[in-house]
């Protein structure tokens, strides 16, 4: 992780992961109230991170992904790992659908009409983020409560509804 020497003695409660090293410049100026990092070479080497136990030096970890869908994706699966893994919160920014594709912070521009401070600020902890990636994970966290009186089906704790075992199939199908 790029810096990765400097965060044991930060003092900052805040640790944002964006994607390259021009997000993370871009961050630093907009958000200097939190530790900016990224990995080396791109997404396709976010797999290669030895380490990750190094962000337990922040209270709050958010995840700022560029708007793709392998970005999504990626920073998806890893904010779950991380959730399972640190004792930090861990975060993630909901980009909103009107946004370029490949959007970044990096392409934050005064007039733009983006609130970045806003999508920092409301960045949506993991837990609560409703996502269908990842059976085994939410089996783990008891996500679902089968309930007998409502035809067999389950509460999803996170959408707080009742789920049929076969739209259950569905959702998780790939």
């Amino acid at each position: 992780l790029h810096n990765e020497h400097l965060m044991a003695d930060s003092k900052l409660d805040i640790c944002s992961v964006v994607e390259g090293e021009t997000s993370m410049e871009a961050g630093k100026k907009h958000f200097p109230q939190a530790f900016w990092t990224t990995f080396s070479g791109g997404l396709q080497n976010i797999d290669k991170v030895e380490d990750w136990g190094v962000l337990n030096a922040f209270k709050t970890i958010i995840l700022w992904a560029d708007n793709d869908k392998g970005g999504k994706e990626y920073f998806l699966k890893l904010a779950q790992q991380l959730n399972d893994v640190l004792d930090s919160e861990v975060k993630i920014v909901v980009l909103p659908r009107s946004l370029p594709p490949k959007w970044d912070l990096a392409d934050k521009v005064d007039d733009d009409r983006v609130d970045i401070y806003s999508l920092f600020h409301n960045a949506l902890p993991i837990d609560e983020y409703v996502s269908f990636n990842n059976l085994q994970r939410d089996i783990n966290n008891n996500r679902y409560v089968f309930v007998k009186s409502s035809d067999d089906g389950y509460h999803d704790r996170l959408t707080k509804e009742i789920v049929r075992e076969k739209v259950l199939n569905n959702l998780y199908f790939y």
